[in-house]
């Protein structure tokens, strides 16, 4: 099973907002995303979103509704395919953490305009709720609950060079 992190951004006034915020932060993406989500096998994608928590959709979907801007193969894949199979069913139609997205967004700001450290902990993270790079992370083994993804964009493509 070949496991991709995708990274996108659409035309709606919060991918916007989380872009020009990224933006401020990474220096060497031609194209900042505002979203990120996990391709398994080039067919099925899973994300988490505003609107629908986490899901899983046909990739050719997906791109229908979502301007791919990276697809990156997973280099840090900290579980095996089928702990990450397991996973992903096990949090299906998980909510939405508003708490957690409305924290980072906070801290994020503080880091832009008064050059605050970003925090290495979500404080108001609901374990049982995810936002999009909070659920890659915790599909694939990682931590990203306080990284945009933009930040983990930048950072795999560096290492990749």
């Amino acid at each position: 099973m070949r496991i991709s992190y995708l990274f996108s951004k659409r035309d709606k006034w919060g991918s916007k907002l989380i872009a020009w915020a990224s933006a401020k932060l990474v220096s060497d993406l031609e194209v900042v995303p505002s979203h990120m989500a996990v391709l398994l096998d080039e067919h099925t994608v899973i994300e988490s979103t505003l609107t629908t928590g986490v899901r899983m959709i046909p990739y050719t979907h997906w791109k229908k509704i979502n301007e791919e801007l990276y697809s990156i193969p997973c280099i840090h894949q900290h579980r095996d395919h089928l702990e990450v199979i397991e996973t992903a069913y096990s949090l299906w139609g998980k909510k939405y953490d508003w708490g957690g997205i409305f924290y980072f967004g906070l801290c994020l700001l503080g880091r832009i305009y008064l050059n605050k450290k970003m925090p290495t902990v979500n404080k108001w993270q609901d374990k049982n709720k995810y936002f999009c790079n909070e659920f890659a992370g915790k599909l694939t083994g990682e931590d990203f609950s306080m990284k945009t993804p933009a930040d983990v964009c930048e950072a795999w493509l560096r290492e990749m060079k």
